[in-house]
């Protein structure tokens, strides 16, 4: 059987594409950013970001591609410590990191920091940029240069579309009709 993966490197008869634990800054029309490419475990990495920017957060769950009966849309939290994050990414890992119908954010209440990990498995960080950086280092990444390969795929993989539904049903989440920038 063939590990899902969320991102492939062609349109037919792709394999995954493999980060390489690199890191830039960006400017954007707001503040500063960082693109993070990591290999492994970005959801850890979320967490251990997150703690530069807490002690509340909440989460976005952005559900772009509909295929097993929740709607799309923008699925937020309430606002909760540290340790419950780790859990819910715990709970729903494999699926969070393996499928790409959906973006997953960690805010906060005070609009310190904002992390995001996208459908490209991308991650991109608001905030205290030195912070993370140190955080980063301390991980081994690099700063350099990285691209989303063209052409690419997008894979939504039937296997998670029950973790899906549990991941919606988990939390009384707010929900909001998707804006245009989360089309796919």
């Amino acid at each position: 059987m063939k590990v899902p993966f969320k991102l492939g490197t062609e349109y037919v008869d792709d394999g995954p594409v493999i980060w390489n634990n690199v890191f830039r800054r960006e400017e954007t029309v707001g503040p500063l950013r960082l693109a993070i490419a990591p290999r492994e475990d970005p959801l850890g990495l979320m967490c251990e970001l997150a703690e530069s920017i807490g002690p509340d957060y909440y989460l976005l769950y952005v559900h772009a591609v509909e295929r097993s009966g929740s709607p799309e849309g923008r699925y937020e939290s309430s606002l909760m410590e540290l340790v419950d994050v780790r859990i819910f990414f715990a709970e729903f890992e494999e699926m969070l990191v393996n499928d790409g119908r959906h973006e997953l954010w960690i805010g906060t209440d005070d609009d310190s920091g904002m992390l995001v990990y996208d459908e490209h498995g991308i991650l991109y960080a608001y905030g205290p940029i030195e912070d993370f950086v140190r955080t980063l280092a301390g991980r081994g990444f690099v700063e350099g240069d990285f691209s989303v390969p063209e052409p690419h795929s997008h894979h939504y993989h039937a296997v998670y579309d029950e973790d899906v539904e549990r991941l919606i049903a988990h939390w009384d989440w707010h929900r909001t009709d998707l804006q245009p920038e989360d089309e796919r």
